[in-house]
């Protein structure tokens, strides 16, 4: 394991011991958050609940390239 999958891990790992957020990942499906981030595509939270989505569905690879789509995506000043 590289250095960045150790932090990406301690990463998940710190978020599993933070209050719940209001929606949990379970309640949407995939296409449902494709579609939000497509008309919110500068909504950081949505962002973090879909990468939770496939984190909770032990599909790491996944929520690690949505984080980097999310990252290339959402404008910052």
């Amino acid at each position: 394991m590289t250095s960045n999958d150790e932090k990406f891990e301690d990463l998940i790992e710190s978020n599993n011991h933070e209050q719940p957020t209001k929606h949990k990942s379970s309640d949407r499906t995939e296409k449902e958050y494709e579609d939000l981030v497509r008309q919110a595509p500068n909504d950081s939270q949505l962002w973090i609940e879909y990468i939770q989505f496939f984190i909770d569905q032990a599909e790491i690879d996944r929520a690690r390239a949505l984080a980097e789509r999310a990252l290339g995506t959402i404008y910052y000043r």
